[in-house]
């Protein structure tokens, strides 16, 4: 009870629902920085394999996180080759989120993420703020929505019911 993690009322419920032609989903708020995001995320890595259900990942930025902005901004390049290597990247992040802790060291990092799986980097990864743009949309969602929590989890259904709810206490 003393460590139980903190609700979200939630204001908005409208973004809550799977994407189409699925019936249940997992809805995702986190921020790449947040230990505790990287704690949960093998977990849900695993239950996105086992049930095979869509996995729906929003940025949700906490303040005071040095290089957090950047590497949601990073994720959103890599999403543009492909989902795929967007959420690769993330899961590589939340798995090596214990050796970054400068902005020079999350380049390097993503630099041997590019380079291992053959992409270029471009010398300014986002030069029209369009990537920061779509992390800014993510941020504003969850605030319409009440989440000031990462990871906040959301598990829904068709039809708009939710199914279940877990946030955690890193807060925005």
């Amino acid at each position: 009870q003393f460590n139980a993690p903190k609700v979200t009322q939630v204001r908005d419920a409208s973004a809550l629902k799977p994407p189409p032609g699925s019936p249940v989903a997992i809805i995702e708020f986190y921020d790449l920085q947040c230990p505790l995001c990287a704690q949960t995320n093998p977990s849900l890595m695993a239950a996105v394999k086992q049930y095979k259900i869509p996995w729906i990942r929003h940025d949700l930025l906490i303040p005071g996180h040095n290089w957090s902005r950047q590497a949601a901004i990073n994720a959103r390049f890599f999403d543009s080759k492909s989902g795929k290597l967007g959420n690769d990247y993330r899961d590589y992040i939340f798995a090596n989120q214990g050796s970054i802790w400068t902005l020079i060291q999350l380049q390097q990092i993503t630099q041997r993420f590019a380079d291992a799986h053959k992409t270029e980097l471009p010398f300014a990864i986002d030069p029209t703020g369009e990537l920061a743009a779509k992390v800014q949309n993510d941020v504003d969602l969850g605030q319409r929505i009440g989440v000031d929590h990462t990871p906040t989890i959301f598990i829904v259904a068709k039809g708009g019911h939710e199914i279940g709810r877990a946030s955690c206490r890193e807060r925005v």
